[in-house]
């Protein structure tokens, strides 16, 4: 196998890897009860106050952070990927 094609693979292994992580913590993010209950759709103070809210707020946020940074590191990675 060579080595491009290895370093492709393993791109494409990390990119799904933080594509789940990114995908898996919005979905825990929007279990969280009381979540957009406000008034035109907004989240409530009183629930972004609750500690189960921010940790998942956090934990979204840290896994979008990693999402863009790889895509960022990886830029004609991910635009062969796309176009391809």
């Amino acid at each position: 196998m060579k080595k491009k094609q290895i370093a492709s693979e393993s791109l494409e292994n990390e990119a799904a890897l933080l594509w789940r992580r990114y995908k898996d913590t919005g979905r825990a993010l929007n279990a969280i009860p009381g979540l957009g209950s406000g008034a035109m759709g907004l989240t409530p103070d009183s629930v972004k106050a609750r500690p189960d809210y921010q940790k998942a707020k956090h934990e979204s946020r840290m896994a979008f952070e990693a999402l863009r940074e790889f895509n960022h590191r990886n830029r004609a990675f991910t635009f062969r990927r796309a176009h391809s």
